[in-house]
């Protein structure tokens, strides 16, 4: 929707690939990458679902009846990928 929008699409990178090579320069090794995936399950109603993803899209109040055409072509469920990193240590 950001390209549809905005005429920008959002960029993939940088990944968690990139933060994992990053923390490894910093000397974090003992990395648990955990690689998942999210249902997020939209219990609101399509009003408060279109006010959500108006402001999630930096518009105007004024532009909720073209999202809400958008949503329209939308399934309510969302998978996200998600990641997971852990590792051993504390805060400093």
């Amino acid at each position: 929707m950001w390209e549809k929008f905005h005429g920008i699409r959002r960029p993939d990178e940088p990944s968690a690939d990139d933060l994992v090579a990053v923390l490894h320069e910093h000397g974090v090794r003992a990395l648990a990458v955990d690689r998942w995936v999210r249902v997020e399950s939209d219990t609101s109603t399509p009003e408060e679902r279109i006010s959500m993803v108006t402001r999630r899209l930096c518009l105007p109040v004024e532009r909720e009846p073209e999202v809400a055409v958008q949503l329209a072509d939308q399934p309510p469920l969302e998978l996200r990928r998600m990641v997971t990193l852990s590792w051993r240590g504390s805060a400093r």
